[in-house]
């Protein structure tokens, strides 16, 4: 199959690896989040999340483990892009996504470049042709994330 590199949006913290994680979820593949540095003086809080398998990690990452489930490895940097399993769903900042992908270029995976498409309250993933890939997603009242009815 293919690695799924989604680029997120990069512009809240809470929000980080949320699209990717319900993908993940969705195939039932590993979810690997590439670390992003957030702004401290803007965000003091950005990486308050403790992982069910310990360590601290950007607060988004709360979401793929409860919509999956399953425990998430810590954040990794770009060049690890060479040990990934060949089936996963990559989570990276926007900064970061040419270092992925060059790396995974360089070490022969196959790979699919997903964004973010919002559209007033709900959150889709698109291919770089515009298509777009699984279901779209909304914030209910509460910040939880639910599929969004057609």
């Amino acid at each position: 199959m293919t690695v799924m590199v989604v680029v997120e949006d990069g512009e809240q913290p809470a929000r980080f690896s949320v699209m990717a994680g319900t993908l993940a979820a969705e195939h039932q593949l590993p979810l690997i989040c590439v670390r992003s540095d957030w702004p401290t003086q803007r965000f003091p809080d950005a990486r308050q999340h403790v992982l069910a398998g310990g360590g601290l990690a950007t607060s988004g990452l709360l979401w793929p483990e409860q919509l999956s489930g399953r425990w998430l490895a810590p954040e990794c940097v770009p060049a690890t892009a060479l040990a990934l399993p060949a089936d996963c769903v990559v989570a990276t900042p926007p900064q970061q996504a040419s270092a992925v992908i060059a790396s995974l270029q360089q070490h022969g995976h196959r790979f699919q470049r997903l964004h973010i498409r919002r559209q007033g309250g709900e959150w889709q993933l698109a291919a770089e042709e515009g298509r777009a890939v699984g279901d779209p997603w909304r914030q209910d009242d509460f910040g939880r994330w639910l599929r969004a009815t057609p």
